[in-house]
């Protein structure tokens, strides 16, 4: 009977979830990292530009830089404001530390991995103090097809960054409306704010429906003010990136990610294709325990919790708003085309919901001991199986495309990287993006990427950029207007320097930056960008909402120990 006991406080206790996660980890990309090639995904040009931006800045001693000095061609474009970065830290430092592209791509899918289990297990954990559940939920919501789509095919970082902290906002809000506990809740949206724009919006949106279902448990005071708490400590937290984003959005127009595509709704045979043929492709949508979580709660819907009767309703409502029911062809001729840009965005809310409906039923069937380790060890082996198989099938279609080295300097889709010459090919490559551009701007696209300085009209002159926002040129003759190859975004404090001296800097009807007679002969410009007193004021509200947040934790820790 002790040996039992032993056996089941071993298999039930934290550490053994733990190291069976780090197993597991490893596991969701072994197969991929044997192949000894990276697959170059759809954004991986982009995030990649974005990681070794940050490096250079940080390694120049700029911790969070406003505009791109010194990647996407050193264009001081302000991708590096108007995209969260809080999740290209650790990769940072990690590709300071991995001196292989291949080591640091799939540690850095490990790492992910590891730390979004843990991430499921404590958010599920706090809320049900079951261990058998929140291992299942973990599990099931992180080790799948869906997550190999976000951080390989993809290699969408922000939003499978801002997946890892979903169940801390579902688990959260539902910990407030229970018990007045704010910070989970805060803590989850906040960094999925600092993680991915537009998950934070669908989330929001979650919530606020979330919120409409349970209105009449608001009416308590306590209640009421424990999600003001949330929401004010949520906005001093997020300050230090939304005020940068609302002050470039309010005084430029920015030219966003352009849209080839109108909005659609998955059909059912793309559904169905993404549950049981295991396929990654851009209609991913759920899986196969998430469809058993919706059948499920269908079947126990009479035995169902409150709450987990309102997810199941909420889930259902995001279903539908994915499919063809919906009528997206009315949207797609709206603004709304090219800021969601997919409708199956939004299947991020019946994933989480639906893998956590599954894991609760699953193990409210099995009610002892012997039925529950044995549906866990079963859920577990399918588990790893099915996201072999996903593994697999991504490998077997990409295979047989060209290395990176192969192909011309702005041939990078369907190619794959197998050396450290690829990952420096990829970084200095002439493939020239407008994202986040002045939209005044966007004409001067191939000017900017080629590093010509115009005068003149369309005269040019050759620039060689040497980081930090420093440029080398040479003219032939005085120049009475020059315009450098370096977007000018209003609301920012720049500084530029001729030759060592201060000069006025000032935007062309480009939104170029543009200075005035400059005289024959080899010139050295740097154009520096000064924090403004609304950046500074910004991360002074960060460490206030910061400290409030861990003084919250601190004080329910030693209250919780009865200190």
């Amino acid at each position: 009977m002790n040996s039992k006991t032993n056996v089941h406080n071993i298999w039930c206790s934290h550490t053994f979830i733990i190291l069976m996660f780090i197993v597991m980890s490893v596991i969701s990309a072994a197969f991929m990292w044997h192949a000894h090639y990276v697959y170059l995904g759809d954004d991986l040009y982009f995030h990649i530009q974005r990681i070794y931006d940050l490096r250079a800045s940080i390694l120049n001693g700029n911790w969070n830089p406003l505009v791109s000095l010194n990647r996407f061609h050193q264009t001081g474009s302000a991708v590096m404001s108007l995209y969260p970065k809080i999740n290209l830290y650790p990769m940072v430092l990690l590709s300071i530390v991995c001196k292989t592209f291949l080591h640091f791509y799939y540690i850095t899918f490990i790492l992910r991995n590891f730390f979004a289990l843990v991430v499921a297990y404590v958010a599920s954990y706090c809320y049900t103090h079951r261990k058998n559940v929140s291992f299942i939920f973990s599990i099931t919501y992180v080790l799948t097809a869906i997550e190999i789509f976000n951080g390989i095919k993809s290699y969408d970082l922000g939003r499978s960054s801002s997946l890892i902290f979903l169940p801390l906002v579902m688990f959260g809000f539902m910990e407030l409306v229970r018990r007045n506990r704010w910070v989970e809740l805060t803590t989850g949206m906040s960094l999925i704010i600092l993680c991915h724009v537009l998950n934070s919006v669908i989330v929001a949106l979650f919530l606020l429906v979330f919120a409409a279902i349970n209105f009449r448990k608001f009416r308590d005071t306590k209640k009421l003010l424990a999600l003001g708490k949330a929401i004010i400590t949520t906005v001093l937290l997020t300050s230090s990136f939304v005020f940068s984003f609302f002050i470039f959005m309010a005084h430029n127009s920015i030219a966003l990610p352009p849209s080839f595509w109108l909005l659609g709704g998955t059909s059912l045979d793309s559904l169905s294709s993404a549950i049981f043929e295991n396929v990654i492709n851009v209609n991913y949508s759920i899986t196969l325990a998430m469809l058993l979580g919706l059948i499920l709660g269908i079947v126990y819907y009479k035995k169902l919790s409150t709450s987990l009767k309102q997810l199941l309703w909420i889930s259902g409502g995001f279903m539908i708003l994915c499919s063809n029911l919906f009528p997206w062809s009315v949207l797609a001729q709206t603004g709304l085309n090219n800021s969601l840009q997919f409708s199956w965005r939004l299947y991020i809310i019946p994933e989480v919901i639906l893998s956590y409906l599954f894991a609760e039923i699953i193990m409210g069937i099995c009610k002892n001991t012997k039925k529950s380790n044995v549906a866990v060890i079963v859920i577990t082996l399918s588990t790893l199986l099915i996201q072999i198989g996903a593994q697999d099938n991504l490998m077997n279609s990409s295979k047989n495309y060209l290395s990176l080295n192969s192909v011309n300097n702005t041939g990078i889709q369907n190619v794959n990287i197998s050396s450290n010459y690829s990952i420096d090919k990829l970084i200095y490559n002439k493939k020239a993006i407008s994202d986040y551009f002045p939209t005044s701007a966007v004409s001067s696209l191939n000017n900017i990427s080629n590093h010509w300085a115009t005068y003149d009209k369309n005269k040019k002159i050759k620039v060689r950029s040497k980081g930090n926002g420093r440029f080398i040129f040479t003219n032939k003759k005085s120049i009475k207007k020059l315009s450098l190859p370096f977007l000018y975004y209003h609301g920012i404090n720049y500084q530029v320097k001729l030759d060592g001296k201060t000069v006025k800097g000032y935007p062309n009807k480009n939104a170029l930056m543009t200075i005035n007679n400059v005289r024959k002969g080899k010139h050295h410009v740097q154009i520096i960008v000064h924090k403004t007193k609304a950046e500074i004021a910004s991360y002074i509200l960060s460490l206030i909402g910061l400290l409030i947040l861990l003084g919250t934790i601190l004080k329910n820790f030693l209250k919780k120990c009865k200190i």
